[in-house]
């Protein structure tokens, strides 16, 4: 997990109504809106799941290599590592535009 501090909205004051046939992908870009969205505070959300850390020595306390090794297991990254290659066809089928990654 990474940081780069970017604003993103979640949400939106307006709502688009789009009519499409029900043989079309609903990732088409031709029924999406093209938008980037925003959180009031992300940490709100990811408080309690989530363990951000930039390997800095000052932070490489006993207590931390602990934590990192009760909470973290591999098979979650692993898992997540090995399903790159299906999100990145997917990317690629609907060339950057909405899909179900």
């Amino acid at each position: 997990m990474f940081s780069d501090e970017s604003t993103f909205w979640l949400v939106r004051d307006d709502s688009k109504f789009v009519r499409r046939h029900s043989n079309v992908s609903p990732y088409d870009p031709r029924y999406t809106v093209k938008i980037v969205k925003q959180l009031d505070s992300v940490m709100s959300i990811h408080e309690a799941e989530y363990f951000m850390h930039d390997l800095a020595l000052a932070y490489m306390s006993k207590a931390v290599k602990e934590f990192m090794g009760i909470y973290f297991d591999a098979s979650y990254f692993s898992s997540i590592a090995a399903s790159m290659p299906k999100r990145i066809r997917s990317l690629l089928k609907y060339k950057g535009n909405m899909s179900k990654y």
